[in-house]
């Protein structure tokens, strides 16, 4: 999953993408200041013209599952995504 860390607006909502995905995030303009953070990390300037890849990490790291709790579903009903 690729989620944005505060997004502008509700309609940003998380990427689901399969587990082979090999993304790039390409800068072509240089009219704002980018900077990338992953995983909690500080922040690295981006310049026009760099990219950053996203994949699949070769390291796992196991998660806490609480049993009839779904993040997703309370987003869900909290954001009403899905309904009109």
């Amino acid at each position: 999953m690729i989620s944005l860390i505060c997004p502008h607006a509700l309609t940003s909502r998380p990427l689901i993408v399969s587990e082979t995905s090999h993304i790039a995030v390409k800068v072509v303009s240089d009219r704002v200041p980018v900077s990338v953070s992953s995983d909690g990390r500080d922040q690295q300037p981006v310049r026009c013209g760099d990219a950053v890849e996203i994949v699949k990490s070769s390291h796992s790291m196991p998660l806490i599952e609480l049993h009839g709790y779904n993040p997703c579903d309370v987003l869900r009903r909290k954001l009403g995504w899905g309904g009109r």
